[in-house]
């Protein structure tokens, strides 16, 4: 029960410090702790640390209630001796000191925290401390401690690796070279440093997201732009960080920029823009009761005030600036500040020589328990090296052997997937060849055959005149058959073993479908189809003339053979997109839906046409093969027993490398 506690303390502890980063907002969360610690009556650091949780979730809407709660948190903190939790309350407490600026007193309970913090070795919370206390400094005027304070934060805080704080310390240390910057003369203002540090800031809050942190490096990255005299920059900048901050609802980062925007439009001679603009501000700053921005806006309003002539205005407003800025940066607070600073020095100075003090006499103490051990220890480990000697010497001996069988293993696998490999391109090949043995033994020997028989009858004078003239005509069809068939095997033959290289040149594409219309006719003719084109006169394509012919050919003879008699076929193209599309459409018969993925393969090797044509089946694989050699892609729509239409598109123009590479 006792190690339970421990966990569950410690558990809410780190809770309590990630709730300081985000505040609990509501009520049911606040009344849920409240709950718990009137049920846990106990005086322990689980007690302690529930009140500090409740003061974080009191603390932006109620500073009263978070100041008890963080102050009981101390007291019982100081009673336990338990130093995370006294930390953290007097981080709480001096957060809530300085929101209602009763500075002198928050920056003591700060220097205090600190001190604890680092004798501690707690860097979370040191770290945290030395970037509250930067902002402290800075919202009293006091720029050389607030660069101090945040460089050691930067370096706590790299280290590590909170990039949500990296990005609020370096927005912040930007902030603080711009005004030693402003400082110097024109001429020796540098900006560089600067603005790597708030591109800095926007790359760390571009990574983690953070809208505020993008919003605040556009505000600054604005004023840099400002001070080199580049408005247009600088507008974009600043209104861009006001529309984020407006989105973000951010009151005081609105009044901040609503002054800077002022400032801006000052500087470019825009009076009554940069008065307008600079009376919100200062009313905004009089709603937020923020005494610096009242001081800054006071100035510039005396100022904006003179160059229009309003003399009373201006001397009104100066007046209030004085008045502000001596409250604000008195003698006696820099001299509290520096006697605070003193004290905390001391009291570091002292804890330290408390803690090394210490620390020498546990070591002492250590060292006179631990020496009777060591003797002993040292035989055990030198016993235990020996025997694990041995064990690594026969774990490498195995793992030797395992490695060289493991290496014959994968040379066997190779080896094997090598020779399935080979099988299966010798197998693809066979069946390749007996197809085509297949094709030429039935499609070629049939009209050879035909054709041997017509010329025997007409060698032995048996046949009249218009006999004659009839089978001089089937020969001629049966032999422009024929060498189609062979064109195709040939052509795709060669594909298969040397690849296909086309040569392009610019080809007229009305001038190679009328060839092929020419080409095809007879067959037309014989099925009375009648072939209409619509083809653009001037239209070129880039592409090898021979290759564009056996494309149109295959196609075209294709849609023959599918159609009906006293059919039709329409052969159409135009220019799309730096690509020829040519199409071919047909109102044959159409392409059943399982055999549409086989049109391109091999599957669909040979079949016939309706009025029992002859085919190879390698027209269209060819056809395919010769257009995507061009860098085009063919395709088709078919619906049964309606038609079919063919497409497919080549280069209009030279590409910056020829098909051949």
């Amino acid at each position: 029960m006792k190690l339970l506690r421990i966990v569950f303390t410690v558990f809410l502890f780190i809770h309590s410090i990630l709730l300081g980063a985000f505040p609990l907002f509501g009520q049911a969360k606040v009344d849920s702790l409240l709950r718990l610690l009137a049920a846990h009556r106990q005086q322990d650091s689980l007690r302690v640390n529930l009140q500090l949780q409740i003061a974080h979730a009191y603390q932006p809407t109620d500073p009263g209630l978070a100041e008890y709660f963080a102050t009981n948190a101390a007291d019982l903190a100081q009673t336990l001796s338990y130093t995370p939790g006294l930390i953290e309350a007097q981080v709480i407490r001096a957060s809530i000191l300085a929101r209602l600026q009763q500075y002198e007193q928050a920056l003591a309970l700060y220097l205090n925290a600190l001190a604890l913090a680092e004798n501690n070795r707690d860097d979370v919370h040191a770290a945290r401390i030395h970037q509250q206390l930067g902002d402290l400094y800075i919202r009293l005027g006091i720029d050389s401690l607030a660069s101090a304070s945040y460089q050691h934060a930067y370096a706590l805080q790299q280290r590590l690796r909170d990039t949500s704080s990296l990005i609020h310390l370096s927005g912040a240390l930007g902030n603080i070279r711009m005004r030693q910057l402003a400082q110097k003369p024109p001429s020796q203002r540098d900006f560089s440093q600067v603005f790597e540090l708030f591109n800095q800031e926007f790359t760390f809050a571009s990574m983690k997201g953070d809208s505020t942190g993008i919003a605040d490096a556009l505000d600054n990255m604005g004023y840099i732009y400002f001070m080199q005299g580049q408005y247009d920059k600088a507008t974009w900048n600043f209104s861009t960080a006001f529309d984020m901050f407006q989105r973000l609802h951010q009151p005081q980062r609105i009044a901040r920029l609503s002054y800077e925007i002022g400032d801006l439009l000052l500087a470019q001679g825009k009076y009554d823009e940069a008065e307008n603009q600079l009376q919100k501000a200062y009313q905004m700053a009089v709603e937020q009761h923020d005494p610096f921005l009242l001081m800054r806006d006071c100035l510039k309003l005396a100022l904006v005030k003179a160059m229009k002539n309003k003399p009373d205005e201006a001397l009104l407003y100066q007046r209030q600036y004085e008045q502000l800025h001596d409250s604000l940066y008195s003698l006696q607070q820099s001299k509290t500040i520096a006697e605070l600073i003193g004290q905390y020095r001391s009291q570091k100075n002292e804890n330290l020589i408390v803690s090394l003090r210490e620390q020498q006499q546990a070591q002492q103490h250590i060292i006179r328990r631990q020496l009777y051990w060591v003797i002993t220890i040292g035989c055990i480990l030198l016993l235990l090296i020996i025997i694990a000697i041995l064990l690594w010497r026969e774990n490498q001996l195995r793992k030797k052997h395992f490695d060289e069988l493991q290496q014959k293993n994968q040379s066997i696998e190779i080896t094997r997937n090598e020779l399935e490999q080979k099988n299966k391109e010798l197998e693809k090949l066979n069946k390749i060849k007996d197809r085509i043995l297949s094709v030429i033994s039935h499609d070629i020997r049939n009209p050879l055959a035909s054709m041997e028989m017509m010329l025997e009858l007409m060698k032995t004078g048996s046949l009249s005149m218009d006999e004659i003239t009839h089978v001089t005509s089937s020969l001629s069809e049966s032999l422009t058959e024929t060498n189609n068939f062979l064109t195709n095997i040939l052509e795709w033959s060669k594909s298969q073993m040397n690849g296909i290289h086309p040569k392009p040149t610019l080809v007229n594409i009305k001038d190679a479908v009328l060839e092929n219309i020419r080409f095809c006719q007879w067959q037309a003719e014989k099925k009375k189809i009648q072939i209409r084109y619509d083809v653009p006169d001037r239209l070129q394509a880039y592409a090898d003339r021979e290759m564009l012919r056996i494309i149109l050919r295959n196609i075209t003879t294709n849609a023959i053979k599918f159609t009906n008699e006293n059919g039709h076929i329409f052969i159409g193209a135009e220019k799309l997109n730096g690509m020829v599309k040519i199409w071919v459409k047909d109102d044959g018969v159409g392409i059943k839906p399982a055999d549409r993925p086989k049109v391109f393969g091999m599957e669909n090797f040979s079949s016939r046409g309706t009025a029992n044509e002859i085919g190879t089946g390698l027209g269209l694989v060819l056809c395919k093969e010769m257009v995507e050699s061009h860098g085009g892609s063919i395709w088709f729509e078919s619906e049964e027993n309606k038609g079919t239409t063919f497409y497919f598109t080549l280069p209009a123009q030279p590409r910056s490398t020829s098909f051949e590479n």
